[in-house]
């Protein structure tokens, strides 16, 4: 089982490595998430997610939509946790990478 007390960053990386969904807070919205890409641009670490449930100021878009690709301040998550029952998604238009992380990390 995987250790719950572990911290953001390192969540989101093993997330990504193993394509678990995550659930967190993000900008007082519960969201389920599912990151790609781990890293940094203009000194901020962001992780660029497909988010594939939960609420968004912004709505969701149809499953699989480019429209659902978020670049999320990893300093701003909250209450991040595991959800590996949910499946794993991804959507077109994967190369909006380039608008949230210029050093990766990590990326699948």
């Amino acid at each position: 089982m995987i250790d719950t007390c572990i911290d953001t960053y390192t969540t989101l990386s093993i997330a990504i490595q193993e394509q678990i969904p995550i659930l967190a807070d993000y900008t007082g919205q519960r969201r389920l998430l599912c990151p790609h890409s781990l890293g940094s641009k203009k000194g901020h670490v962001n992780v660029l997610c497909y988010q594939s449930g939960g609420s968004s100021g912004s709505g969701l878009s149809h499953h699989g939509s480019g429209g659902n690709w978020r670049c999320l301040r990893v300093d701003k998550l909250s209450d991040v946790e595991f959800c590996p029952t949910a499946p794993w998604s991804t959507g077109g238009n994967h190369s909006c990478t380039n608008n949230c992380i210029d050093d990766v990390d990590i990326e699948n």
